[in-house]
C-alpha cells in the first residue's frame, strides 16, 4: 500500500512538471536559460559571413574614367595636359607684363637640352616644336631650345639679379616680373641657331638662317613671335623669343597679350 500511495504522489508531481516548458537560447551574448509555461524557442542568429574577394569584387563600385589626352597618341610618352591655374581675369599688368599661372610640372615634355639644363614644354607644343624642328632640319636649318618652361621661382631668381644691375623698370624692358612670364605657361621657348651659338638670346639672332626659317614657317606649327619691335608692351625686340597659340588653351593663356600686346 505504501508502494502504491507513493507511485500515486509522485505521478501528479511528473505531470505538474511536464506542463512547464524548459527552453535552452543560444545567441552571440551568451546562453540564457528561459523557464515558464508555454514558452517559446527563442530564434537562433545565423553566423555572420565574411565574404571573399569574388563579392567583394562584384560588389566594388567601376573606377572612374579619366579623360584622355589627344596629345599622348601623337608623341609616345606624353603625359595629360598641363592643369593650369587660370588666372583672374581682374588681374592687371605689372610692368609691361601679363600675368600667367605655371604648368604643373609632371605635365611637361622635354624637347631637349641647352648647356647641362633640361629644356620642357606643354605636351601640345611639344609636338609642335618636333614637328617644326624636323622641317627645319629637312631645309638643312638648325633649331635648338635655349629656355623652355620656367618656374615661378626660377623667375624670381632671375628677375632680382636684373633689378640690381638695371633697376625696376629696366629689368622688366628683357625679364618679367615673377608670375608674368609667357615661360610659366610651358607654352613659350626661347630659341637658337645650332649653327650659330654666338648669336644665342641677341637682337642678332634675326639674321641667323634658324630665324630666317622660322619667320617664314612657325605659323604653320602654331607659333608666333611674341615681342615684336616697338611692342606695345614696352618689352625690348626679342626674336628668339616664340610662344605656341596652336591649341584653344594656349590661345586663351595669350589672349590679352596678342590683343593689347
Amino acid at each position: 500500500m505504501r508502494i502504491l500511495s507513493w507511485l500515486r504522489s509522485h505521478a501528479l508531481l511528473i505531470v505538474a512538471l511536464t506542463s512547464f516548458s524548459w527552453v535552452i537560447a543560444l545567441n552571440y551574448s551568451g546562453l540564457h536559460l528561459s523557464v515558464g509555461a508555454s514558452v517559446e524557442p527563442t530564434a537562433i542568429s545565423p553566423l555572420p559571413t565574411r565574404p571573399n574577394s569574388a563579392q567583394l569584387l562584384l560588389k566594388s563600385p567601376a573606377p572612374a574614367p579619366t579623360p584622355s589626352t589627344p596629345a599622348s597618341s601623337l608623341l609616345p610618352g606624353l603625359r595629360p595636359r598641363p592643369s593650369l591655374n587660370t588666372p583672374s581675369p581682374k588681374a592687371s599688368p605689372k610692368l609691361g607684363h601679363f600675368p600667367y599661372p605655371q604648368a604643373e610640372l609632371t605635365t611637361l615634355v622635354v624637347v631637349g637640352k641647352y648647356g647641362g639644363r633640361v629644356e620642357k614644354l606643354a605636351p601640345e607644343a611639344a609636338i609642335a616644336w618636333q614637328q617644326m624642328v624636323s622641317a627645319a632640319k629637312a631645309s638643312k636649318v638648325s633649331i635648338v631650345p635655349i629656355s623652355g618652361f620656367r618656374s615661378i621661382d626660377e623667375q624670381a631668381m632671375l628677375f632680382r639679379d636684373r633689378v640690381r644691375r638695371r633697376g625696376l623698370e629696366g629689368a622688366a624692358r628683357s625679364v618679367a616680373p615673377p608670375g608674368y612670364s609667357e615661360h610659366h605657361t610651358g607654352y613659350a621657348i626661347d630659341v637658337g641657331d645650332g649653327r650659330a651659338p654666338y648669336l644665342d638670346i641677341s637682337q642678332a639672332f634675326a639674321r641667323s638662317s634658324a630665324f630666317q626659317w622660322m619667320a617664314k614657317n612657325a605659323k604653320k606649327f602654331g607659333f608666333e613671335l611674341s615681342f615684336r619691335p616697338n611692342n606695345a608692351q614696352r618689352v625690348i625686340y626679342e626674336p628668339w623669343h616664340w610662344r605656341f597659340v596652336g591649341s584653344e588653351q594656349a590661345l586663351r593663356l595669350f589672349a590679352t597679350a596678342r590683343e593689347q600686346g
